[in-house]
C-alpha cells in the first residue's frame, strides 16, 4: 500500500477509536450535549457518505466499538 492509504488507514482509526471511546463515556469531552451531538452526526453523515474510499482501512475491532458506543447513544 501506498504512503498515503497507510496514513490515512491510521488517521481512520485513530479518529474512530477516539469517537468510540467518547460515545462509551471514557472520558470527559468538556463540551456542551448539543455540540457533541453536532460532531457525531457531521462526522458520520461523512463517513457514510465516503464509505467506500475508507471501508478497507479500518479496523474492525475498532468499528465494533464504535457501534457498541453508537448503540447506547
Amino acid at each position: 500500500a501506498s504512503s498515503l492509504s497507510k496514513k490515512r488507514a491510521q488517521m481512520i482509526n485513530y479518529h474512530m477509536g477516539f469517537l468510540a471511546s467518547a460515545l462509551q463515556q471514557k472520558f470527559s469531552l468538556g463540551c456542551e450535549h448539543a455540540t457533541w451531538k453536532a460532531y457525531v452526526i457531521g462526522f458520520l453523515s461523512m463517513m457514510i457518505t465516503c464509505a467506500p474510499n475508507w471501508i478497507s482501512d479500518v479496523n474492525l475491532e475498532t468499528l465494533r466499538k464504535l457501534a457498541i458506543g453508537l448503540r447506547w447513544w
